[in-house]
């Protein structure tokens, strides 16, 4: 999430082999954010959701070995970068 001149919204960003890309973002109200993270049931495609709007999709074939070099596996977690968050709670399903 970012706060900028037009108010906070959810920003998805790949960062990939020194190349940053926006995939989409949504416009945030004030207060609490939901976001959530789907996959499809092949596992190769991931939707992400700030409040139950769609922000943007990733092909998950960008994070293969041939195109990484090296990738192991998914990293799932929370990380704040500047500024303040707040979060109450990380819930992971299968």
């Amino acid at each position: 999430m970012t706060l900028g001149v037009q108010g906070r919204k959810a920003v998805l960003r790949l960062e990939l082999k020194g190349v940053s890309a926006c995939l989409g973002e949504v416009p945030l109200s004030a207060g609490e954010t939901l976001l959530s993270l789907s996959s499809s049931s092949d596992g190769l495609q991931y939707r992400f959701f700030a409040d139950g709007r769609e922000v943007g999709t990733l092909d998950t074939s960008l994070l293969s070995t041939e195109v990484v070099g090296g990738f192991t596996g998914v990293t799932i977690g929370l990380y704040a970068v500047g500024g303040k968050a707040s979060f109450s709670y990380f819930d992971y399903k299968e």
